[in-house]
């Protein structure tokens, strides 16, 4: 057990690194960066703890975190040359460039919304959105588990500046963070999306908030290898913090 690891040896490094996998697997991934960064305090070169952190952010701002049940499933031999049939399944949906289903039977309104921004299908976002009032449910502000992604966040990694639009006009926060504390233009910025950046800086978005790690949207353009977009974000800023001057 990986909490009792920690407890009997809290300064082991190790422990911290087993602990911070432990909660990823579990969708705990904002305790797991927790752990990782405990780790590090005691061993700050440790190549796993760097590791295991670096994975996981990657991985969050990219929006590719395991579910549950994937990150459980059991390895072996068999399981990863021959796919269960469902897993076949997906994966020839994924060929022909299909979609998976939205609003299905059982899902809630907050996960038909997030499964809807994430496709970009904003009649279906519209039809959520009016059940979801109907209903006295807020699906605005509505969080997806594990990486907190709003629909502006999925709206800015996708590039779709309409639905974003959209987004606005209903009410969405432009600057509403995810497990991250980062912002729909942080996400954007991180897949190297200019027409979401340039959008969201048009409409209200605040580039100079940070992310838990304390990164602005322009570190995560730069990490992205995208100087160009931290740049337009940093002149952004500029002409912002002029703007409050001269008043």
């Amino acid at each position: 057990d990986a909490q009792k690891c920690v407890e009997l040896a809290p300064n082991w490094a190790k422990g911290y690194s087993r602990k911070g996998a432990a909660l990823v697997l579990v969708g705990k991934f904002k305790e797991a960066m927790r752990a990782y960064r405990q780790g590090l305090e005691l061993e700050p070169q440790n190549a796993g703890l760097l590791k295991g952190l670096s994975d996981l952010k990657e991985a969050l701002r990219a929006g590719e975190v395991p579910t549950v049940e994937e990150a459980q499933a059991p390895k072996t031999h068999a399981a990863q040359s021959k796919p269960q049939p469902q897993q076949a399944k997906s994966v020839e949906a994924r060929s022909r460039g299909s979609r998976p289903p939205t609003g299905g039977k059982g899902l809630s309104f907050g996960q038909r919304w997030i499964d809807a921004a994430k496709n970009g299908e904003r009649e279906e976002m519209e039809t959520v959105l009016e059940e979801a009032k109907e209903a006295g449910t807020d699906v605005l502000h509505f969080k997806q588990k594990g990486i907190g992604h709003t629909a502006m966040h999925w709206a800015a990694a996708r590039g779709e500046c309409a639905l974003m639009k959209w987004l606005l006009s209903v009410g969405a926060d432009p600057n509403a963070l995810n497990s991250s504390e980062a912002t729909p233009l942080h996400t954007a910025a991180a897949q190297g999306q200019a027409f979401s950046v340039s959008f969201l800086l048009a409409n209200g978005v605040d580039p100079s908030l940070k992310n838990e790690d304390g990164e602005t949207a322009a570190d995560a353009a730069n990490a992205k290898k995208r100087p160009d977009l931290a740049h337009e974000i940093e002149a952004h800023l500029s002409r912002q913090n002029d703007a409050i001057a001269d008043d």
